[in-house]
């Protein structure tokens, strides 16, 4: 497989959450620090607003983390469209068939699928199931984004680093992304 220079990572924001599922959060934070930490370039797609979605940034203390984020106010056409993909594309200055799109409802896995991202990938964490991540344009499904290390051959060092995220709870980021401090 290339190495690849960018991933999109579609999001559940915390704002719109009342009960986040701590695992999943922990997850996302690791992950995407680990691939940041490879020179992958992480950006954010999402249907919320901007003043939503820079509240979660913060929240979730992801500021080091995303290159770039787009919000559903600043496109004129919302996901199962490629309009926000390819406008996001444009601001990172990257083609979509260098991007990989991740995405947990059938609108992103569309948004990927009609704008030709280089893989899309489907996760269980949201309100799409299997069946339906694959019919809207995933070429693969895995249960969390904790997988998708393996299915891009990223290999999960010893990294170490603290990041504070909700209510000021500490991350600790290891390999297994799974101790809460």
């Amino acid at each position: 497989m290339q190495k690849v220079r960018y991933i999109l990572v579609t999001v559940i924001l915390v704002i719109y959450t009342p009960t986040i599922n701590l695992l999943f959060l922990i997850y996302l934070v690791c992950f995407m620090s680990i691939f940041k930490k490879q020179g992958i370039r992480v950006a954010i797609c999402t249907s919320d607003d901007r003043a939503a979605t820079n509240h979660c940034i913060r929240n979730w203390g992801l500021e080091q983390i995303i290159d770039f984020s787009i919000c559903g106010d600043e496109v004129l056409e919302s996901k199962l469209s490629a309009q926000p993909l390819l406008s996001l594309c444009k601001q990172a200055q990257v083609k979509p068939e260098d991007c990989i799109v991740v995405g947990d409802t059938s609108a992103d896995t569309g948004m990927g699928c009609n704008a030709n991202a280089g893989l899309v990938v489907g996760v269980l964490t949201g309100s799409g199931t299997t069946e339906q991540l694959l019919q809207t344009g995933a070429d693969i499904v895995l249960p969390d984004i904790s997988y998708l290390h393996q299915l891009i051959g990223i290999e999960l060092m010893d990294t170490h680093a603290t990041i504070s995220v909700v209510d000021g709870a500490k991350i600790e980021s290891r390999p297994d992304c799974t101790r809460v401090i």
